[in-house]
């Protein structure tokens, strides 16, 4: 369950994840949500337009999926198998 994994990810979060609500810049530019949200880039294709992301911000806790347009420009965070 997520609807809480959100406040332990974020920065200052006890997971040692330490998301940054650094934003997240969308194709259309009209939104960029800096130091209110965050969202990632997952490695799993959703069609050849989209793939998943993960969102975190300000005032939820949990950790949203999004199947979104491969234009946006998202974080990427790279860990080692």
């Amino acid at each position: 369950m997520n609807i809480f994994a959100g406040a332990s990810l974020k920065y200052s979060g006890y997971s040692g994840f330490n998301a940054y609500l650094s934003g997240a810049d969308h194709i259309n530019a009209n939104w960029n949500f800096t130091d209110f949200a965050v969202m990632y880039w997952s490695s799993s294709e959703e069609t050849p337009y989209k793939a998943r992301a993960h969102g975190m911000n300000e005032i939820n806790p949990s950790v949203s999926f999004y199947p979104s347009l491969k234009a946006h420009a998202f974080a990427v965070r790279c860990v080692q198998d």
